[in-house]
């Protein structure tokens, strides 16, 4: 998986499998990924909508963040 893969509809355990790195910044943006060390089953914009940030402004700023470390 590269960063542009990356889609609304990415499931978090793939995200994470790919990009182990993504769990420290989607915990600072108050998005859950891992309960009890196993990965939440469900996507990317599912857990981005449950912490009532806008979907795709969050991904687009996951990716860049993934690219080139910048938030």
């Amino acid at each position: 998986m590269k960063t542009e893969d990356i889609k609304p509809e990415s499931w978090m355990e793939e995200l994470l499998e790919a990009f182990p790195q993504a769990q420290g910044w989607l915990a600072r943006h108050g998005i859950v990924c891992v309960q009890c060390g196993e990965p939440v089953w469900a996507s990317l914009a599912q857990q981005i909508a449950s912490r009532g940030l806008d979907v795709e402004s969050t991904v687009e700023s996951l990716r860049r963040y993934l690219k080139d470390g910048t938030e």
